[in-house]
């Protein structure tokens, strides 16, 4: 026995160790392989990851277009029939111009054309610092796309008090803007211009009129009042969208904080159809959508395409990818938008179902006689009425 205890190494014992394994290392050629086989596998799996990734945010942000659907249905309940914007809940704002303290109220709307804090308030309680409240519908979940991964400045040309832009500009995560509503679908008919909303809080001789479609844009309408009941078909209507502007020739994206901008503000925009469009309009000589040379682009000649067109679906053989920065032509353009419509669905469109001006405009509104074909993303013939 004990002769068998020493041959297996028993620790008094006088026989030899067992001799150790040799383990034999990696060759170059070895190590190139497992490389070369890592990054086959991370080629497969990361563009699904990111895919995947790209999807959760794009579900959010439809998730947030649903809310502005649910709690639209709410104001046009509690307000007769009556959308917001800049001739409803932004009258109060219009006619508080000046008074500080007026607008350092939770529910006062930080602009004219601002049509998401009346909405806000069924869902929220809103900081009552104007600044804050600014800050808090870019930056809440609730309010913001998280696929909008942009980066943007607060306009110095803004006309507000210097301590707001100063509280404003002290704020250094304000991404461009994550979703607009079609102006047109704010602004009244022509017919209306001559009326009389309110007066100015403290002058009386300040009279508030109707904001109308200015006489040169691409569509008119001479009665439309901005109703649920007056916008047309609802499932045919855009609400709101995903949108970014305003970027310029520069590439500087920037915020316009403004009370009472002349038109759109951060808020609203023209539709897709324009070529012009800040937020989704294409570069000057590129194609529209019937082949036709556009004659004037946007500002930024393009560029705010992928800012507003933010999410992609592309499949390449069986892997997604991300699309390519367009080129400034609706046609390269592979990304799309979520839009919600007037009777609560969300859609995701591709650029060349964005084009159409049904979407954008008010059933009724008359294709401007003036406007060329070539400023326009789907040639219409002039004085085509909108359906």
């Amino acid at each position: 026995m004990s002769t068998l205890k020493t041959a297996r190494g028993c620790p008094h014992g006088h026989g030899s160790a067992p001799a150790r394994r040799q383990v034999r290392g990696l060759s170059l050629v070895e190590l190139i392989l497992v490389m070369v086989v890592i990054g086959v596998v991370l080629a497969i799996l990361c563009p699904g990851l990111t895919y995947a990734r790209g999807q959760v945010r794009t579900s959010q942000c439809q998730m947030n277009l649903a809310g502005f659907g649910v709690t639209m249905g709410y104001y046009v309940n509690d307000s007769g029939g009556w959308l917001p914007g800049v001739n409803t809940s932004g009258v109060r704002v219009r006619t508080h111009l000046g008074l500080l303290d007026a607008f350092n109220q939770s529910d006062m709307p930080v602009q004219s054309c601002d049509w998401m804090t009346p909405l806000a308030q069924y869902t929220h309680t809103l900081p009552e610092a104007l600044p804050e409240r600014w800050h808090f519908l870019w930056t809440d979940s609730s309010f913001r796309c998280p696929q909008n991964k942009t980066s943007a400045l607060i306009y110095s040309g803004s006309i507000v008090p210097a301590e707001w832009m100063a509280a404003l500009q002290a704020y250094d995560d304000w991404t461009g803007t994550n979703y607009l509503m079609p102006v047109s679908f704010q602004h009244w008919g022509y017919a209306h211009e001559d009326e009389v909303l309110a007066t100015h809080e403290t002058n009386p001789n300040l009279l508030i009129h109707p904001r109308i479609t200015p006489a040169t844009w691409e569509a008119r309408h001479e009665t439309y009042l901005s109703r649920l009941d007056e916008v047309g078909p609802p499932a045919r209507k855009i609400f709101v969208a995903d949108g970014t502007r305003y970027l310029d020739a520069n590439g500087m994206l920037d915020l316009d904080v403004s009370p009472d901008p002349a038109y759109f503000g951060s808020f609203a925009t023209a539709g897709a159809w324009w070529a012009g469009s800040t937020a989704y309009g294409v570069a000057t000589g590129s194609l529209n959508w019937d082949g036709v040379h556009v004659c004037s682009g946007s500002p930024s000649d393009g560029l705010n395409l992928p800012l507003s067109y933010r999410h992609d679906d592309i499949v390449v053989g069986k892997l997604f990818k991300p699309y390519p920065p367009p080129d400034g032509s609706a046609q390269n353009n592979a990304g799309d938008i979520n839009v919600v419509w007037y009777d609560g669905h969300v859609e995701m469109l591709n650029d060349r179902h964005s084009r159409r001006p049904t979407w954008w405009y008010p059933s009724g509104a008359v294709v401007n006689p003036i406007t060329p074909t070539c400023a326009m993303m789907d040639v219409v013939p002039p004085g085509s009425v909108i359906p």
